[in-house]
C-alpha cells in the first residue's frame, strides 16, 4: 500500500517564534471551519541553517510584491 503525503491548508490568524538553542519554532494558529474558539495549531520546527533558506524565499516575495507595486502607481499615473 502507498502511503500518501500529508497536506495542511491553514489560513492562519496568529503566528509566533519561539528560538531554542539549536533552531526556532513557527507556531502558526488557524480556526477550525468557521469556529474561531477551536484552533488548529502547526508547529514548525527548524534547525538554525534554514533561517537563510527562509529568508532568501521571503527576499523573494518582497521583491515580487515591489515589482506589482510599481506596476500598479505606474498605471495608476497615468
Amino acid at each position: 500500500m502507498k502511503k500518501k503525503d500529508t497536506v495542511i491548508n491553514i489560513k492562519p490568524f496568529e503566528a509566533k517564534v519561539f528560538i531554542h538553542s539549536k533552531g526556532f519554532t513557527l507556531n502558526f494558529v488557524a480556526k477550525i471551519g468557521d469556529d474561531y474558539s477551536r484552533k488548529k495549531i502547526v508547529k514548525i520546527h527548524f534547525d538554525d541553517w534554514w533561517l537563510k533558506v527562509i529568508a532568501k524565499l521571503l527576499w523573494s516575495v518582497i521583491k515580487q510584491r515591489r515589482s506589482d507595486l510599481l506596476k500598479l502607481e505606474i498605471g495608476m499615473s497615468e
